[in-house]
C-alpha cells in the first residue's frame, strides 16, 4: 500500500511540473516582443503581396463636359438674333495588365456639337471613336519575368519573415 500512495504523488508532482513547463513555454511567447514585431512584419509582407498584385488590376476611366455659350450677333442693323452653341464630349476607357507583361487599352469618345439660331439647328456634327491598343515591349522573351519580377520579390518577403517568425517561437521555446 505503500508503494501505491508513493507512485500516484510521484505522478502528481511530474503532472505539475509539465503543466508548469507548459505554462512557462506559453507564457514566454505570448511576452516576447520579437514575436509580436516578427508577426507585424508578416502581416506587412502579406499586404506587400497585395500591393502588388494590384499593379494587374483593371483600371476604369470615365470623363465629360459640356458647354453651351450665347452669342448674340447682328443679322441687319435693326435685328439683333442669338446664336446658340452647344458641344458635348463624352469619354470613357478601361486598362488591363497582363502579366505576360501585356497591356491592353480600350477607349471610346464621342464628340458633338451645333448651332442653333431662332430655333432653327444648323452645323451639328459629331463624331464617335472607338479605339483598342494592345502593348506589348519587347524585351527579348523577358516580359512576364520583368513584369511580375517585384511581386514574386514580395511572395519571396512573405515566406521568408513567416519563416524567421516560426524560427524566432522556436528558439524561444528553447
Amino acid at each position: 500500500a505503500t508503494s501505491t500512495s508513493h507512485s500516484t504523488a510521484a505522478t502528481t508532482a511530474t503532472s505539475l511540473a509539465e503543466l508548469t513547463l507548459l505554462e512557462a513555454i506559453r507564457t514566454t511567447i505570448v511576452n516576447n516582443s520579437q514575436l509580436k514585431i516578427g508577426a507585424v512584419v508578416v502581416d506587412i509582407a502579406e499586404q506587400s503581396i497585395e500591393v502588388e498584385e494590384g499593379a494587374f488590376d483593371t483600371i476604369i476611366t470615365a470623363s465629360g463636359s459640356a458647354s453651351a455659350t450665347e452669342n448674340p450677333t447682328p443679322i441687319t442693323d435693326v435685328q439683333v438674333i442669338s446664336v446658340d452653341n452647344e458641344a458635348q464630349t463624352i469619354t470613357a476607357g478601361m486598362q488591363r495588365r497582363l502579366k505576360s507583361s501585356a497591356i491592353f487599352d480600350f477607349n471610346v469618345s464621342s464628340n458633338t456639337s451645333g448651332d442653333e439660331a431662332m430655333g432653327i439647328a444648323a452645323n451639328q456634327a459629331g463624331t464617335t471613336i472607338a479605339a483598342l491598343t494592345v502593348t506589348y515591349p519587347l524585351w527579348r522573351g523577358r516580359g512576364e519575368y520583368l513584369t511580375t519580377l517585384r511581386l514574386k520579390l514580395a511572395k519571396l518577403e512573405f515566406e521568408a519573415t513567416n519563416n524567421d517568425l516560426r524560427h524566432q517561437n522556436d528558439l524561444s521555446i528553447l
